[in-house]
């Protein structure tokens, strides 16, 4: 994460999102945080 984030062609990223069932704990170190506006959200997943 620690390289992802500091990759110089990444820099002008605004928005980051990350899907996760159990590494929120590594992401928040990374100051990613919770959704605050979930239900602006959409996702399809595919079978």
């Amino acid at each position: 994460m620690k390289e992802i984030v500091n990759d110089p062609q990444l820099q002008n990223c605004h928005t980051w999102m990350l899907k996760t069932a159990d590494a929120h704990g590594l992401y928040k170190q990374f100051n990613f945080e919770e959704l605050h506006n979930a239900n602006l959200v959409m996702e399809r997943l595919l079978k």
